[in-house]
């Protein structure tokens, strides 16, 4: 199978570790939230509210484990048999990058570090997580945000999308159904008032060209 010599591999991982910030600062723009550049270091990307790091390496040098840090995206910790919900800012991922990237993006693995109660991450909350990642390694750390604020089109819970299996949490998952849409949108109003805003702007609005919330 063919590889990138590990230079150019580590260069196209780190134009899509910038291509996921750019998003980002689109998506705070939009929302009329404070920006503010990450400061990169070779292999350390550092931001308020998102860090990235290649914490280990293949033989080569080439960039094998991602440690990505969200630091101000509210995601779901736990929920009580009385239906307490337990919200927690601080969230952290490992994504696995096949030395074969990017002709093999499937073999992409995304790691839930610290726990999180998730329809498609298993009951610990924490390990491998069956989270739909599609495309380049900016497209993976979106979708991870979108997972974290439990967004029903990356979630696909059953009940929305016919065909779509349980999830690997059957508890979180009966949990989720109870309204997805709600439970999404309460989240995205916490990450607003995270960043000093009222409410999240709805779905599918647009500001300045951007659609925000929407696919």
């Amino acid at each position: 199978m063919f590889r990138f010599p590990a230079s150019v591999f580590n260069e196209r991982i780190g134009v899509f570790v910038d291509s996921f910030y750019d998003e980002m600062r689109r998506l705070y723009d939009a929302q009329g939230w404070t920006w503010q550049e990450p400061v990169h270091a070779p292999g350390k990307w550092q931001h308020p509210d998102f860090d990235v790091r290649i914490a280990r390496r293949f033989g080569d040098r080439a960039a094998r484990t991602l440690e990505w840090k969200a630091h101000n995206l509210p995601g779901v910790a736990a929920v009580s048999a009385a239906g307490r919900v337990t919200v927690r800012n601080e969230q952290r991922f490992r994504i696995d990058v096949p030395r074969s990237y990017p002709s093999n993006l499937g073999a992409i693995v995304v790691r839930c570090m610290l726990a999180l109660y998730h329809p498609r991450i298993g009951p610990s909350g924490r390990g491998a997580a069956c989270l739909y990642v599609n495309g380049e390694v900016d497209r993976v750390l979106l979708s991870i945000v979108r997972q974290v604020l439990l967004d029903p089109d990356y979630v696909q819970p059953p009940s929305l999308f016919r065909g779509q299996d349980r999830g690997t949490n059957l508890e979180a998952m009966n949990w989720y159904e109870t309204g997805p849409q709600r439970i999404h949108a309460r989240l995205l109003d916490l990450w607003a008032e995270a960043h000093g805003a009222r409410r999240f702007v709805a779905p599918g609005k647009k500001h300045r060209g951007v659609t925000v919330g929407g696919q």
